[in-house]
C-alpha cells in the first residue's frame, strides 16, 4: 500500500489539467499546485503522501456524514421514503430533477436530497442543535476537530441562488422537513467545514469498518448502515459521471468541488485525495487519477472476486503479522469475509497460511477461536510469499476447525 501511494503521488504531481472552482470566489484561490493522498486502513494505519495536512473545504462530500447521521436517527427505510436512493442521472445543482421526480428529491447525495437531509436532522426546529449534531458527528468520522471556513461560509452564502431555489421547490412539493432557509444555511455551512486529507481517509475508514473509528476505536454508527451508504456512494458519488467512475476504479467514492474525494471499501480501507484543480465536472483531476490507480494496481474493486486484496499489518500478542483483507463481496453482506490472516511461523520461516477469522457479533463472534475459513488467494499482494497454504480451495474454502488447518 505504501508503495502504491507513493507512485500514485509521483506520477501524478506534475498533472497540470483542470482548474479551480471559479464560480465560489474562495475555492478560485486555492494554490493550485496543492496535492494529497491518504489511506486509513482497519487497524487504524494511515498511509500517506504529499500535502495531507492542508485544510480545504470539505464541499459536497458532506452529503456523506449527514446521510448516514439522518439514517441513523430515523433509520435508513425512513430516510429511503423522505428522500431516495435513485441517481438522478444530471447534475449535482439540477432543478430538472426535482421536476421529473417531484415525489422524492432522489438521493441524499445530490443537492436537492442533501437539504433535505440537512432539514431531518435532529433536533428539528432548531437550528443550533441541528448544527452541533452535524458537526460533532463528522469530528466522529474524522477522528479530530473541524474547523468550519468563515471566508468559504460567506462566499457560498452569497452565491448560492441555485440552491435557494432547489429549497424552495422541495418544500412545494412537501419534500423538506424544517424551515427551507434554515436547512439550507445548514447546508451551506456543513460544506463550508474545513478538512484535510487525513480526516477524509478517516471518515472513509470509519464507513469501511462498519461505523467504529479505526483511529479513536469509537463506535460512532450502527454497522448496518454502511453498505446502505455505500450503495449510495456507489450509484451517485460522482453524479451523472458514476458509472464511468465506478466501472474504472472499482471503489465507490464521493467528490467535492473543493478538491477533495473519498473512496470506500468495506472491510479493506478508506481512501482519500486532494487537490483543488477540477475537470469539467467538477471533480478533482489529480484525486481522481490517484484513486484509480491505487485500486488498479492492488486489484481493489467493489465488484471483484475473492482474489482483491489489500495489505495491512497488526499487533496480535507482541509478534507482528501480515494481513490481507479481501474486497467483501455483495457490499458487507454476510458472506463478506471479514479478516483473513497470512500467519507466518517466524520471520525465516517458508511455512505460512492462509486463515479467515470471522469477527461478527454474537454467537459467530464466540464461535471464533473454533471455527476458520481457509481460502486459497492468488494476487500480486501475495507475491514473494512461498508456498501459502491451503486445506481446500471451493468458492469460500469452507467452514472449518482449525484441527483440519497445519502451519
Amino acid at each position: 500500500m505504501n508503495e502504491a501511494v507513493n507512485e500514485a503521488y509521483e506520477k501524478f504531481r506534475g498533472d497540470d489539467g483542470g482548474k479551480n472552482a471559479d464560480y465560489i470566489p474562495f475555492l478560485a484561490n486555492v494554490p493550485s499546485q496543492l496535492f494529497g493522498i491518504s489511506v486509513c486502513l482497519p487497524d487504524g494505519e494511515i498511509v500517506e503522501a504529499g500535502d495531507t495536512d492542508y485544510v480545504f473545504g470539505v464541499e459536497s462530500v458532506s452529503k456523506v456524514p449527514t446521510a448516514i447521521l439522518a439514517m441513523e436517527q430515523y433509520g435508513p427505510d425512513t430516510v429511503l421514503d423522505q428522500i431516495g436512493a435513485d441517481a438522478t442521472g444530471l447534475p449535482f445543482n439540477s432543478i430538472m430533477a426535482i421536476l421529473l421526480e417531484n415525489d422524492h428529491p432522489s438521493t441524499p447525495l445530490v443537492n436537492a436530497g442533501a437539504i433535505a437531509a440537512c432539514s431531518m436532522v435532529k433536533p428539528v426546529g432548531d437550528a443550533s442543535g441541528k448544527w452541533k449534531a452535524i458537526t460533532d458527528f463528522l469530528e466522529k468520522l474524522c477522528g479530530s476537530p473541524l474547523v468550519l471556513q468563515d471566508e468559504l461560509y460567506k462566499s457560498e452564502s452569497e452565491t448560492n441562488f441555485n440552491n435557494r431555489s432547489i429549497a424552495w421547490l422541495l418544500k412545494n412539493y412537501d419534500r423538506i422537513y424544517d424551515d427551507p432557509d434554515m436547512s439550507l444555511d445548514i447546508y451551506t455551512r456543513q460544506c463550508s467545514m474545513g478538512v484535510t486529507a487525513r480526516q477524509l481517509s478517516i471518515c472513509g475508514g470509519t464507513i469501511a469498518n462498519r461505523g467504529v473509528n479505526p483511529v479513536t476505536h469509537e463506535r460512532v454508527f450502527d454497522a448496518a448502515i454502511t453498505p446502505k451508504i455505500v450503495s449510495m456512494i456507489a450509484t451517485v458519488g460522482f453524479y451523472e459521471h458514476t458509472g464511468d467512475w465506478i466501472f474504472s476504479s472499482g471503489i465507490p467514492a464521493k467528490t467535492g468541488v473543493g478538491g477533495g474525494i473519498v473512496g470506500v471499501l468495506p472491510g479493506v480501507m478508506g481512501i482519500a485525495a486532494f487537490s483543488p484543480k477540477l475537470d469539467g465536472s467538477g471533480n478533482s483531476v489529480r484525486a481522481q487519477h490517484a484513486i484509480k490507480y491505487i485500486t488498479n494496481k492492488l486489484g481493489l474493486n467493489l465488484f471483484g472476486s475473492y482474489l482483491s486484496a489489500s495489505i495491512r499489518r497488526f499487533r496480535t500478542e507482541g509478534v507482528f503479522r501480515s494481513a490481507f483483507f479481501p474486497e467483501p463481496l455483495f457490499m458487507g453482506s454476510f458472506l463478506s469475509p471479514v479478516r483473513i490472516v497470512l500467519t507466518l511461523r517466524n520471520e525465516s520461516s517458508d511455512s505460512s497460511a492462509l486463515i479467515f477469522g470471522s469477527s461478527g457479533a454474537g454467537r459467530r463472534e464466540r464461535a471464533v477461536r473454533d471455527e476458520l475459513f481457509v481460502f486459497r488467494i492468488d494476487h500480486p499482494a501475495l507475491h514473494g510469499v512461498r508456498d501459502p497454504f491451503f486445506r481446500k480451495s471451493p468458492f469460500f474454502g469452507g467452514l472449518f476447525h482449525p484441527a483440519d488447518v497445519s502451519l
